[in-house]
């Protein structure tokens, strides 16, 4: 606003630049709305696609949970298959009445012991194979399959044991008239293949196994899942992010304090008679840089000593003299009393503000003016000149004319005017006659 301006009450005078401020404003109050999204979330609970969707993952889960069970199943059995091929096809050809008591090399090797541990290990793995069919006859993807998978692991590491012995055996074999090279190759060939069989078949066994951990875990997760949404938000989830939402509004109520800061606005309505701020300046703290003066209901302010002050109150009427207007004489009334003193060449004096009681456009803001404050006022009393009034001795009287005489009566004093005059309580009447000053000289 430029000097000689008029402004409303609440107008913006002057301000400083707020982009920073507006930007950081901006950040405060977006941060403000996603914490209040999430505090309605909360309070809104899960809805119920949300809860659709768990429900379609519990569902996948026991899914894969079933086809992870008949595959680990269907791997248990296939063990079974590889290891019955592996004993009873591949390396049956080895021995004589393999599947007895007493299973035989068809052929004599050097080391007695290994050729000995040879045949107890075939004897052990057919033994093995028959209860190991008998077991499985119970299987179903609703077993116990984890004991089912541990039996077949122990069972093929049993026959994969004999299988290692057996290839020492076949090393030591050479070709003669009863056993030709073909033949020597062919063993080794089949065993070979049996013992690939069989770590294959324990492979499969392993990651069946892991499949059927995983579905497990999934599917529990999912359960958990469902029932944390089923279940809603807890009273202290709720408060922890009503908590978080109070200090993000906190946030934006300190950024708009700040903010409001940045703008000097006119407290009434009136005209600017100071503009001292320009666009770009930087303005030193505490230097004014705005004045602004009321058109009308302007104010005076006085200082009284603090004899009177304590006549005075607030609502007191005021009998106005203006310096600039010498003829005329304007009525008001105190309206504010300052309660800290005021230090005026060294005596305590009390500031009171003064309001007239009807507008003038010819007031200007700095005229001086004298003020009669009216502290007190009693309509109908007997009045008496104060010079008339003798007082000695903390004793009040007066002297009387009595028939010619003059007589000193005690009387008492009431309210005393700046005028001269003293209010008598009693003492006198009406039309008595008392002896002025001068008559006294």
């Amino acid at each position: 606003v430029d000097v000689g301006s008029r402004v409303t009450d609440g107008q913006i005078l002057i301000q400083l630049n707020q982009s920073e401020l507006l930007a950081q404003l901006r950040q405060a109050a977006a941060e403000l709305l996603a914490e209040q999204a999430k505090l309605d979330e909360l309070k809104r609970g899960t809805r119920p696609e949300e809860i659709a969707i768990k429900e379609v993952e519990v569902a996948n889960a026991k899914v894969s949970l079933e086809d992870a069970r008949r595959n680990l199943t269907d791997k248990i059995q296939d063990a079974y298959t590889k290891a019955d091929d592996a004993v009873r096809n591949k390396t049956d050809q080895l021995f004589s009445g393999p599947r007895g008591p007493y299973p035989q090399l068809n052929f004599v090797i050097a080391d007695g012991q290994l050729k000995a541990k040879v045949e107890t290990g075939r004897k052990r793995a057919e033994e093995t194979l028959i209860l190991w069919k008998s077991s499985l006859d119970a299987l179903t993807p609703a077993a116990n399959l984890i004991i089912y998978s541990a039996d077949a692991k122990r069972n093929l590491n049993e026959i994969k044991t004999f299988l290692d012995d057996l290839v020492l055996v076949i090393n030591m074999l050479s070709s003669n008239t009863s056993l030709t090279i073909t033949s020597i190759d062919a063993y080794r060939l089949d065993n070979a293949t049996a013992r690939t069989n069989i770590n294959a078949a324990l492979n499969n066994l392993s990651q069946a196994e892991e499949k059927l951990s995983g579905s497990q875990s999934s599917l529990a997760l999912a359960e958990n899942e469902l029932a944390l949404a089923k279940s809603g938000s807890t009273p202290e989830e709720i408060k922890t992010q009503e908590a978080r939402a109070g200090q993000a509004q906190a946030k934006v109520e300190l950024q708009q304090a700040i903010l409001a800061k940045t703008t000097l606005r006119s407290p009434l309505a009136g005209v600017v008679t100071k503009q001292d701020g320009k666009l770009g300046q930087t303005v030193a703290i505490n230097t004014p840089v705005v004045s602004v003066i009321s058109e009308n209901n302007l104010e005076i302010e006085a200082n009284v000593p603090e004899i009177d002050i304590g006549n005075v109150q607030i609502g007191n009427p005021v009998l106005i003299t203006i310096d600039a207007f010498p003829n005329e004489e304007f009525n008001g009334k105190v309206a504010f009393i300052d309660p800290a003193e005021t230090i005026v060449d060294g005596v305590v004096n009390f500031q009171v503000k003064v309001t007239f009681d009807r507008e003038d456009t010819r007031f200007k803001s700095g005229l001086t003016s004298n003020l009669t404050i009216q502290t007190l006022e009693k309509p109908g009393v007997l009045l008496l000149p104060q010079f008339a009034i003798l007082e000695t001795e903390g004793e009040t009287t007066v002297q009387k004319i009595i028939k010619e005489e003059i007589v000193e009566i005690p009387i008492k004093v009431g309210i005393r005017g700046r005028n001269g005059m003293a209010e008598v309580i009693s003492g006198l009447s009406e039309g008595d006659q008392v002896v002025s000053g001068e008559e006294k000289k």
